[in-house]
């Protein structure tokens, strides 16, 4: 059955597993907004295919203003959000660098994409979180991001900013358990994008397909794991 009055807002809908979950939810009936820096040949035809049901909505999470304006602009549309799902993130390939030639400027600005721009996304469309139906908000971490099954020799950028985006997880749903919103952090595989590589064996289209059933799994589950991948089985922290 499709959702037909249910809303959904997307960060990293241009492209990858971003574009897929968009997808996803407007074949279940949703409507979504997909907040992305600049619209593409795969946004523009969305936008055709789903007129009714598909915005854009220009946003850079690395900045305060352009997502206060950002949720501004859904305010206009709608009364409230049932699914945020904070998906923008960035892997700079000196990530990989050995740790006498990090820059810590290129790690600062991971932070501020990885870890601070859902954390705007959380301070400006926490109101309309609230007042959904389904509840359920989603920051699409990583297993690089766990503490306990940390492998790694270097990608301090990229682990430690998923790291802190899965304790951000944890606070906010310490912070939203009375207004009975569910907090996600989810691990999507390891999947053939920009970032993941071709030897990926998974595609955005499966993962997004799997982080769909497993977000409506999880719904309402306030007490239940934050850290799961997007099968729904529990992560280390």
């Amino acid at each position: 059955m499709v959702n037909v009055h249910q809303t959904v807002f997307i960060t990293g809908g241009a492209r990858g597993l971003g574009l897929e979950l968009s997808k996803k939810y407007l074949e279940e009936g949703f409507r979504v907004f997909a907040g992305i820096r600049q619209s593409t040949r795969m946004t523009d035809q969305l936008e055709n295919l789903y007129p009714k049901q598909y915005k854009v909505i220009q946003v850079d999470v690395s900045d305060d203003q352009s997502v206060k304006a950002a949720a501004i602009k859904v305010k206009k549309q709608i009364e409230q959000l049932d699914i945020v799902i904070n998906n923008a993130a960035v892997r700079f390939k000196e990530t990989l660098f050995p740790l006498p030639e990090i820059d810590i400027n290129t790690s600062i600005k991971a932070f501020n994409i990885n870890t601070l721009g859902p954390l705007r996304v959380a301070k400006y469309f926490a109101d309309l979180i609230k007042k959904g139906e389904v509840k359920v908000w989603v920051n699409i971490s990583s297993e690089a991001g766990s503490i306990a099954n940390c492998q790694r020799k270097s990608e301090f950028d990229y682990c430690m900013s998923k790291a802190a985006l899965n304790m951000q997880s944890a606070l906010l749903q310490n912070e939203w358990k009375e207004d009975q919103v569910k907090v996600l952090a989810i691990h999507p595989g390891w999947m053939k994008t920009d970032m993941g590589g071709e030897r990926a064996p998974l595609s955005p289209r499966e993962s997004a397909q799997s982080i769909y059933k497993t977000i409506n799994q999880n719904k309402g589950k306030i007490e239940e794991s934050i850290f799961i991948d997007y099968e729904g089985i529990p992560y280390p922290w």
